[in-house]
């Protein structure tokens, strides 16, 4: 499993504008783009120029040349937009490009430019002033580099002495790069183009766990990581909308299909063989941002419960109360009441929660190549997350018996090269760790009339029947639907007493013609119950809501994994099932004689850091 590595060398000239991600000093109308003070120029601004020199090789050469035609290799390789009439299969691009291209021998130092526009008298019009910052002086040099990588196999026969000919072809039919290309700014004087092989990565070692808990020989193993740029995994939009907002951790989806699309490219490596024969057997928790101490964390950051409270100047947890009250006369205010100005004192309180990243909007937009302007209607935005040097944690399961240690050796050396191209920024993880679990605690000794606090840390696909639930006042209603969920699902040993929770629909047009269409199943929104739901049980058999609880902490719910009656797999059919992150749980056992009063999160140091 060879890595192909092309480094590129873009000499420029200045002055050079390529939009900035960050606002303007005040009196610029619009900078370049700066990396820790050098200039550079955006991964995708490159890839977006060799494809639009791909365009032109293609007209000169014909759209069935093999190798820069509609289905050519070097089209392949950069990728291109899914057809309007198709069903939304992504065609990505095989190689990987860097977030930047830096010019480390340049600072940042630059010139301040203006430009105005002349009225017929040969005056200044007015309001017709910009001023301008360029990372480079008119008549300054500086050398761009960046590296593009790609895998052996999807060369797809390809020579690399051949790629690397065509990527300095490419290179050499721009002219310019960034704006202003017209009146000479950004102008492209040399490139250069060399070829290595990436060196061998080196294996995670596997750390010394726990023997196997519950009914299963199942056993979690941690998992930690950093990104090398700002990520975007878009939360459900709008189908209209072309503002695409990140959540602010890595689905355990995301990780498991670039484990698994590493794996399908290298099938015939023994490696990958096991992984795709064993992968219904694997799971990945979310990957949350754990702070400047997250290699050596206990556990993994928490949602804000939705059974919490502010009220009197503190936080309570009202998840016992049998009917509402008022905390200190005063009527509580839950999350969905809260002001920015209470989650901030949530956060100081020292309540374990996910470290805040800090946003960034990158826009993007097609270009005509017939006029080098911005394309009507092609312009989207992607709030990203900016990762810092922070570390990522989560979990991987492996459910796989006797073939456990041979599949985390696997793992340990796939790893490291599986997890990149995440979301839709393309994030690379690198810094891996193999750890121990991060806790997962499972309920010991439960007695009958025990009180158990399930709380969801991810959302998940209950199977709610919402026939019956009317839009307002169906409270009761939609208590009675979760209970004909929980009590199949937990063999009838546990009775809910009272929820916490809030859903919302997802799903949409992209998973219908996606994954349903072509299957002949029907649209139909999927129900999610959002992570930060709590659910309060009377245990009612204790033996075994205690299995049942061990197996949940340990794997998830057990929702969404069963294929439908049409044969749809499950993951056509829902991808919010517990191999993919969600359903993931934390359970806190209470005896029956707790005293049903709110309770201080201060006073109560399973939520604390």
């Amino acid at each position: 499993m060879k890595t192909h590595v092309f480094e590129i060398e873009l000499e420029i000239v200045g002055p050079l504008l390529t939009r900035s991600l960050n606002a303007a000093a005040v009196g610029l109308d619009a900078h370049g783009l700066l990396d820790d003070g050098h200039p550079a120029l955006a991964g995708d601004h490159v890839r977006g120029h060799l494809l639009q020199a791909l365009d032109g090789a293609a007209a000169l050469l014909g759209e069935e040349d093999p190798e820069v035609g509609r289905n050519g290799r070097i089209r392949a390789l950069l990728g291109s937009a899914s057809a309007a009439d198709s069903d939304d299969a992504p065609l990505r691009r095989r190689l990987r490009f860097p977030h930047r291209f830096i010019a480390a021998d340049a600072s940042a130092a630059g010139r301040r430019l203006h430009r105005i526009r002349l009225d017929e008298d040969g005056r200044v019009e007015d309001g017709m002033l910009l001023v301008l910052h360029s990372p480079l002086a008119p008549g300054q040099r500086a050398r761009f580099r960046g590296e593009l990588k790609v895998a052996d196999v999807a060369l797809a026969g390809l020579a690399p002495a051949a790629l690397a000919d065509w990527l300095g072809k490419l290179l050499q039919l721009i002219p310019a790069v960034g704006s202003s290309k017209g009146v000479g700014f950004g102008a492209v004087e040399s490139v250069k183009v060399s070829h290595r092989l990436a060196a061998e990565s080196v294996a995670l070692k596997p750390p010394a766990l726990p023997p196997a808990n519950g009914s299963s020989a199942a056993q979690r193993v941690g998992l930690v990581f950093r990104l090398d740029r700002p990520f975007c995994f878009a939360k459900p939009a709008l189908h209209d909308n072309n503002r695409f907002e990140s959540q602010a951790y890595v689905p355990g989806s995301a990780l498991l299909g670039a484990l698994l699309n590493h794996a399908h490219a290298h099938r015939e490596a023994p490696d990958c063989a096991l992984i795709l024969e064993l992968q219904d057997r694997l799971r990945f928790t979310h990957a949350h941002p754990l702070g400047d101490d997250g290699g050596a964390a206990r556990e993994l950051p928490m949602p804000v419960l939705q059974s919490w409270v502010r009220a009197d100047d503190g936080f309570y947890d009202v998840a016992l109360l049998q009917a509402p009250l008022l905390i200190a006369d005063r009527a509580p205010a839950f999350e969905s009441d809260w002001k920015y100005a209470d989650h901030c004192a949530l956060r100081e309180s020292g309540i374990r929660l996910p470290v805040q990243l800090h946003a960034e909007l990158v826009v993007r937009t097609a270009i005509s190549r017939d006029t080098n302007s911005a394309v009507d209607g092609q312009l989207f935005a992607m709030e990203c997350r900016r990762p810092g040097d922070i570390d990522f944690g989560c979990d991987l399961l492996i459910d796989a018996a006797e073939r456990g240690p041979p599949l985390l050796a696997a793992l340990g050396r796939l790893l490291p090269q599986a997890l990149h191209s995440l979301g839709k920024t393309k994030a690379e993880a690198h810094d891996l760790r193999l750890r121990a679990p991060f806790a997962s605690a499972a309920p010991q000794g439960l007695k009958p009339g025990d009180r158990i606090l399930l709380e969801l840390h991810s959302d998940a696909a209950l199977p709610l029947r919402t026939a019956g639930i009317p839009a307002s006042g169906g409270g009761a209603a939609l208590t009675r639907a979760f209970a004909d969920v929980f009590e199949p699902l937990s063999a009838n040993s546990l009775r809910l007493l009272r929820h916490f929770s809030r859903q919302r629909y997802v799903g949409g047009s992209y998973l219908y013609r996606r994954f349903w269409q072509s299957l002949g199943r029907g649209y139909r929104p999927l129900l999610l119950t959002e992570a930060g739901s709590v659910f309060v049980f009377e245990v009612t058999k204790g033996a075994q809501a205690e299995q049942q609880l061990r197996d949940w902490a340990i794997a998830g719910l057990p929702v969404g994994d069963s294929e439908s009656a049409t044969g749809i797999p499950a993951w056509q059919l829902n991808p919010y099932r517990r191999q993919n992150g969600y359903g993931e749980i934390r359970v806190r056992h209470l005896s029956a004689q707790t005293d049903a009063r709110p309770r201080l999160l201060s006073s109560l140091p399973e939520y604390r850091a």
